[in-house]
């Protein structure tokens, strides 16, 4: 099987070429006909959120977007008064989360791991905050066995007004994850792009 390790920085940092996403279709080998997917999120150890979902890619350069999914939501409790959201260490905020995704064949019922998050960025993610929107990220670099991918996901989150009973206080914010995106890409020392046919040879790599 192959083993994930973590990602240098180099690989973390890769950017697409400047085109802009389009939409591809799923090998049949993958397809919906034949694969589920399933994407469990844990916050030490417990089970958070989870999601079934079949495949939506977009390629994007490098880069190949397996999906962007709602997840149930999953408030994390802070509260915070709105103007602190932005100097708050998300980062600490959102360690211990993990991301473990599963492609399960409908015919057999098997499912191989195609994602866990790596250690590191359980224990530390890097975290994008912004007005319009915000999301941690972890990675992990699935090598051995013939593959040689590295995989990443984004959790989306938002801030979450706590309702109060008396208009007059200061409102406070908690935090809610709400949707994630999962992608596949090459090392920077191979100069092809990670495509759809790629994706099949991977699970059956990791199956």
């Amino acid at each position: 099987r192959a083993a994930a390790r973590a990602p240098s920085q180099e690989l973390l940092k890769r950017k697409p070429v400047n085109e802009p996403p389009t939409r591809v279709s799923a090998p049949a080998a993958v397809g919906a006909a034949s694969l589920s997917f399933v994407v469990h999120i844990t916050q030490h150890s417990n089970l958070v959120s989870s999601a079934t979902f079949s495949l939506n890619m977009a390629q994007e350069g490098m880069f190949l977007y397996l999906c962007d999914v709602e997840v149930p939501r999953f408030s994390v409790e802070l509260g915070l008064c709105g103007e602190s959201l932005p100097d708050t260490d998300f980062a600490t905020v959102f360690a211990g989360f993990c991301i473990t995704v599963f492609a399960v064949n409908k015919v057999t019922s098997k499912s191989s791991m195609v994602f866990k998050s790596h250690q590191s960025h359980v224990s530390r993610p890097p975290v994008h905050y912004g007005e319009d929107i915000s999301y941690f990220s972890h990675s992990c670099w699935l090598s051995g066995n013939g593959a040689n991918v590295v995989g990443g996901v984004r959790v989306f989150f938002k801030p979450e007004r706590r309702e109060v009973a008396n208009p007059a206080l200061d409102s406070e914010y908690d935090v809610a994850i709400y949707r994630f995106s999962l992608k596949f890409w090459y090392p920077d020392a191979t100069a092809e792009r990670f495509e759809s046919k790629d994706l099949e040879t991977l699970l059956s790599m990791l199956g």
